[in-house]
């Protein structure tokens, strides 16, 4: 409705406090009449957050009321990220996973990860990434306690995960608690560059190995 958005959006210098263990980072910006605030453990990941603002507000965009951020952002995030997605399969295997197979689990989507990462500004290296999705991202237990820098790393591909749907050419799906399935969105077609095909390839394979392997053992 358009009472529900608003094109008057301003976005601020971003205020840095600087505690005694931890520097947060703040991004400031007013849509309307109301200013809203998000804060960031690193320099990089507020200049990425106040550069899409600023991107999104010198293009006239839509800005929502609601959640002060651009009408455009809502309906991306409409779509399950892959890393979402991932995530919540993990949780529904977790409980019945042998020990094993959770580790494969986490092997298998672990690799499948790093190719559906959008190229955001701050990006951790590649060791990084995968450490923190090995070792908490696909570890239910684990998850909500990583280590600081870790935890930042998460959050970065939190932010940075594509749809679900771009992982071309394979649809996973992941069974919920009462047995019924949860699948993708249906692959975009769009062109590849050289090279790109093979890439996808091995991704879509990596995400089958861990959505559609075998039934896991009980677990004792």
């Amino acid at each position: 409705m358009p009472d529900e958005i608003s094109y008057d959006a301003r976005v601020y210098k971003t205020e840095v406090y600087k505690g005694s263990r931890v520097t947060t980072y703040k991004v400031r910006w007013k849509v309307g009449r109301r200013l809203w605030k998000e804060a960031f453990r690193t320099a990089a990941q507020a200049d990425s957050f106040r550069s899409a603002l600023l991107t999104a507000a010198r293009k006239g965009e839509a800005f929502s009321l609601a959640t002060g951020r651009p009408t455009a952002w809502e309906r991306y995030r409409a779509e399950p990220s892959w890393y979402d997605f991932a995530c919540q399969y993990v949780d529904m295997k977790w409980k019945l996973a042998s020990a094993k197979y959770r580790k494969d689990i986490a092997r298998a989507l672990t690799a499948a990860t790093p190719a559906l990462l959008a190229a955001g500004r701050g990006r951790p290296d590649d060791a990084a990434i995968r450490r923190a999705l090995l070792r908490y991202g696909f570890n239910t237990k684990q998850r909500a306690d990583p280590p600081d820098d870790l935890g930042e790393t998460l959050a970065w591909i939190t932010r940075n995960s594509l749809p679900a749907s771009a992982l071309t050419g394979a649809r996973p799906r992941v069974p919920t608690a009462n047995g019924r399935r949860l699948a993708a969105h249906p692959p975009q077609r769009r062109q590849s560059r050289p090279g790109q095909g093979e890439a996808h390839a091995g991704t879509a394979r990596a995400a089958r190995r861990a959505t559609e392997g075998p039934p896991p053992p009980a677990g004792r």
